[in-house]
This record gives C-alpha cells, structure tokens and sequence, in this order.
C-alpha cells in the first residue's frame, strides 16, 4: 500500500504495454488504473502516446519478427528482475 499511496503517476514499465493497446485500437490516449490491495482505493492516469513510443515498439516488434524469420535466438539478456521469472530460467543459465 505504501508504493499506492506515494505514486505520482504511471510506472515506466507499464509504457509498452499501453502503447500496444494504442495501436491496437488506433487510439493516442491510454488510461491505465492502479488500486490498493488493502482497502481498494484506485488512482488513474492518463497517457498520451507519442509517435515517437509506438516507433519504438514496432521497432521492437520487427527486430523480434526478425529473429522468427531467421529461425534464430536474440541476443541473451543478463537482467535478474526480468530473467527470474522467465520459464527457461535454469535452463538458459545451464546453456551458459
């Protein structure tokens, strides 16, 4: 409930996935919505998506597609916040 109630506005993190929500539904505003585990209070706030954010998405979404084409693995990542929930955990770190 602390990190509810000191939030100022959205989380960096959620970004992305607000931005494929734009172009997905071809709309430049995002709302996204937090609430407080504790005793349900909600907080909004409005995103208004760039052209500069959905360039990079896509530019993400194409470097991804890139490698499905290929058929080849992306570069690995060495980030523990991202890794330690990911399926092929251990076996990414017994691959070395």
């Amino acid at each position: 409930s602390r990190k509810f109630y000191v939030r100022r506005k959205h989380e960096e993190k959620h970004e992305n996935q607000g931005v494929c929500y734009s172009l997905l539904f071809g709309i430049d505003e995002v709302l996204f919505l937090y609430e407080c585990r504790d005793d349900c209070n909600k907080k909004t706030y409005v995103f208004k998506v760039e052209t500069k954010h959905k360039d990079k998405v896509v530019a993400q979404l194409e470097n991804c597609n890139t490698f499905l084409k290929q058929k080849r693995l992306p570069p690995k990542i060495n980030n523990t916040t991202i890794c330690k929930w990911c399926d092929y955990f251990s076996r990414c770190r017994k691959d070395g």
